[in-house]
């Protein structure tokens, strides 16, 4: 009974690898250790399933050593990092990490297991605002719609190895999970000349420094346009605002889906969100501007 519990014990893992390779890997993204793991707890699988088949090997075994405790071990050790990893994301999925990106290059790397396989590798990769490099797995998409911004005829169409690179006036925003750095949205947006001039730091402070706000969705008016009532002036920093103030939220893009919610969510009256302001205008009643919102709570 011990041992079959060993072997179940064994199995639940090995389940939950697997989830992790397809949830936050796409099976063909994740580090070449995890494959290396994954080679592992098969060999030892099938090691495990071949005791298991016939008697004569397993009672000779089981003289000299325990089996399906070694079998256990083995695969909790290799299920370890993906573990990390499903944990990690999984306590980001409903607030994922945000980083802006300077000097962007997108990569496609094509990989051909025993010329049977064929599967690409996509990743982002640039500066974040600590000036530290960062590498993040994209899934097809993004890259198709940010690596294509450039003529065809660029592009080397036969090479294991593609890229594209944007300049230092390219930013891009990236929401991700910390575990596997799976990209969940990106967007991009275009720096002046002459505010690039002073640095990207300098720009992301001006663009947040107006700070914060929590708002109760009183009405829809359209997908980029709202109206609600401030519930949490949050870190907002400027004197205009205040609690109870009835205001029109307007968006660069649209707002409809919450930023922070991945599905098909759409906001809607009685909805609490937060986002940062973008700019304030009151001259005819108040104006917030905004890129997006994060829901906050729901009716």
């Amino acid at each position: 009974m011990g041992k079959t519990y060993k072997g179940c014990f064994a199995a639940v893992f090995i389940f939950l690898d697997f989830l992790v390779l397809l949830l936050s890997y796409r099976i063909t993204q994740a580090p070449g250790l995890y494959y290396i793991f994954t080679g592992i707890i098969l060999l030892s699988t099938i090691f495990y399933i071949i005791y298991k088949l016939y008697p004569h090997f397993r009672n000779f075994l089981d003289d000299h050593v325990d089996i399906p405790f070694l079998y256990a071990l083995t695969v909790l050790l290799c299920s370890l990092a993906f573990l990390r990893t499903g944990v990690l994301d999984l306590l980001a999925l409903r607030n994922p990490h945000h980083v802006i990106l300077s000097s962007a290059e997108f990569t496609m790397e094509r990989h051909n297991i025993f010329h049977i396989l064929d599967y690409s590798v996509y990743t982002l990769e640039g500066m974040d605002e600590e000036e530290e490099k960062l590498t993040l797995n994209i899934p097809r998409d993004f890259y198709n719609t940010y690596s294509y911004a450039v003529p065809a005829e660029s592009l080397d169409k036969t090479s294991e190895t593609q890229t594209y690179a944007y300049p230092e006036t390219t930013l891009f925003e990236a929401a991700y999970l910390p575990g596997s750095r799976k990209v969940l949205s990106l967007s991009a947006q275009e720096i002046p000349e002459a505010e690039d001039s002073r640095g990207v730091s300098s720009l992301l402070q001006e663009e947040t420094g107006l700070g914060s706000l929590q708002v109760k969705i009183t009405s829809v008016i359209d997908y980029t346009t709202m109206e609600g009532t401030i519930t949490d002036l949050k870190d907002y920093t400027g004197e205009e605002l205040k609690k109870g103030d009835s205001v029109t939220i307007r968006g660069t893009m649209n707002l409809l889906y919450p930023y922070n919610i991945q599905g098909f969510y759409e906001i809607k009256e009685g909805d609490e969100v937060d986002f940062t302001l973008n700019s304030v205008s009151t001259e005819n009643g108040i104006l917030l501007e905004t890129e997006y919102l994060n829901l906050i709570t729901a009716p």
